[in-house]
């Protein structure tokens, strides 16, 4: 019985060079987490009503985000949504987080898929 052919190799993946903006409001606004530790979406420890890894509001957003076939409790529709709104506002609905986002000294390594600082 003949072997298969062995697959050619896998070339690795270069890391970004730099975490994009939206890599750093994910770290700052949730560690980069969508859920909790119960295993339900983060909620927000100052405004419960901030959800996922990008802890969009859902009393600004929620409709929205339905209107357009979003789940802000998953991951795959938190990201969906944070992208939307940084393509139509830009970081303006992040600005409480900007001490941690905006700091140009602030040291970022990318590790495990993620941007951590």
């Amino acid at each position: 019985m003949a072997l298969a052919p062995e697959p050619p190799p896998v070339a690795p993946v270069a890391a970004p060079v730099a975490p994009t903006p939206l890599d750093r409001v994910a770290f700052c606004e949730s560690g980069n987490r969508q859920f909790g530790p119960d295993g339900q979406p983060l909620r927000g420890a100052v405004n419960p009503d901030d959800v996922g890894k990008y802890q969009i509001n859902e009393d600004y957003h929620l409709e929205a985000a339905v209107r357009l076939g979003l789940d802000l409790n998953t991951l795959e529709g938190n990201e969906a949504y944070a992208r939307h709104l940084y393509a139509s506002q830009g970081l303006s609905p992040w600005l409480w987080s900007r001490p941690c986002w905006g700091d140009e000294t602030r040291v970022w390594v990318y590790r495990d898929g993620a941007w951590w600082s």
